[in-house]
């Protein structure tokens, strides 16, 4: 994104970034595309474009003032689901499925082999990266790939990175937290004792996720009790005996000998291994002692 020289900065300016995307990029492809002639009751005068494969029929659609366009990649497949052109085009990847009941608002960017599920709506200003799975409501955000939303919740104003998982209700709620509630207007933190004024009133969450490099004081894995593979809960055990735990830049290096270890087996591990901390929080025993799964595993 050029220009830009902080997240925050990012964030504002999510929505320029999308305008100039999709300006310069159907431009260069419509040409190649079908123009589709969708008519019927609430299906206004948006422009359709569709590569091979494409299979559109929305339930409505808002042109606005200016008629916008909604370009389709080929496979793209989205039956039922309401598409608003009022404020920005619309461009969605190869392959992507998108539900009946779902909402799209443009300025909108969807990565190839996405899933939009009933009820999820885009807000506006949305960019996703591929393979992403979303429900709940998205407005203001850049989502890398294989991020998945799969609960009703609500996602604003950020920056989330490859592998985001958000729970059920999970929310960045922004705008509520520090200016209705704080009578405050800009936010603003304090780093390292100095305060610093960001210059927004509204700021989800600027977030990257399954970074495997991990940090502790020595006190805190000398009263933790670990076995197996329950190493990657150590940060939700340690903040469940009163720890603080915290998040800070690093920079990975791509790998460079052996291959990845990660299978079925290392998922059914992984799973067993949550319900054993669950257990744990509880004072239970370990899961795998009940069932035997620890003898398969």
């Amino acid at each position: 994104m050029p220009g830009v020289n902080s997240v925050v900065d990012a964030v504002v300016k999510i929505g320029d970034y999308c305008v100039g995307w999709l300006e310069r990029t159907i431009a260069g492809k419509r040409s190649s595309a079908k123009r589709l002639g969708l008519t019927g009751p609430g299906i206004g005068g948006a422009a359709f474009f569709a590569e091979e494969g494409v299979f559109f029929q929305p339930s409505a659609v808002s042109p606005g003032r200016t008629p916008g366009t909604i370009y389709l990649e080929k496979g793209v497949q989205a039956v039922g689901a309401a598409f608003y052109v009022d404020s920005g085009d619309i461009y969605i990847g190869a392959n992507t499925v998108i539900e009946p009941g779902a909402g799209i608002k443009g300025p909108c960017i969807i990565g190839p082999d996405c899933e939009i599920r009933q009820g999820a709506y885009l807000r506006g200003n949305v960019i996703t990266g591929a393979k992403g799975i979303f429900r709940g409501e998205i407005k203001n955000a850049v989502i890398m790939d294989d991020a998945h939303f799969l609960h009703p919740s609500y996602v604003g104003d950020s920056l989330c990175g490859w592998k985001t998982h958000f729970g059920n209700q999970a929310t960045t709620a922004n705008l509520g937290i520090y200016y209705h509630v704080g009578g405050t207007g800009n936010i603003e933190v304090d780093i390292e004792g100095a305060r610093y004024d960001l210059g927004v009133t509204k700021l989800g969450i600027v977030h990257d996720t399954n970074c495997p490099f991990k940090a502790y004081r020595s006190e805190v894995v000398k009263n933790i009790w670990v076995y197996g593979n329950l190493y990657r809960f150590i940060p939700a055990l340690a903040y469940w005996q009163g720890y603080r735990i915290a998040e800070i830049k690093v920079e990975n290096d791509p790998r460079v000998h052996g291959d990845t270890k990660y299978g079925p087996m290392r998922w059914l591990g992984g799973f067993i291994d949550l319900l054993t901390r669950d257990e744990l929080r509880g004072g239970g025993q370990s899961f795998k002692r009940h069932t035997g799964a620890g003898e398969f595993l």
